[in-house]
């Protein structure tokens, strides 16, 4: 009867050190999906940075305002869309916000 015993324990062992190992991959995997995370997130604001900068030195010397309103539209479109594909937490709802309002005038 001991031997069975044995295996038992064994057995319950190997259940106990696998749910430990469960646990441990998906911890490891919720710290790999947050550190994904704030990489998207730093790549959003490395491009925001350098865009703000450029439309500080660029747009200074351009003579037209309506020019200048053309190019910051069109920044803010590439902002909007890269912050969904980068998911910006922050900017989702006002992504939603957008769509919803174009979606109300076309009904």
């Amino acid at each position: 009867m001991q031997p069975q015993n044995n295996s038992y324990l064994s057995a319950t062992a190997r259940n106990s050190e696998d749910a430990t190992k469960t646990e441990q991959v998906l911890e490891l995997e919720k710290r790999l999906s947050a550190l994904e995370q704030r990489g998207r997130e730093s790549k959003f604001l490395f491009a925001l940075t350098f865009i703000i900068l450029f439309d500080c030195i660029v747009l200074k010397d351009f003579q037209n305002w309506a020019s200048s309103l053309g190019i910051i539209l069109f920044e803010l479109m590439f902002i909007i869309i890269f912050a969904g594909r980068c998911e910006v937490r922050e900017v989702k709802p006002l992504i939603e916000r957008i769509f919803e309002c174009f979606g109300n005038k076309h009904s």
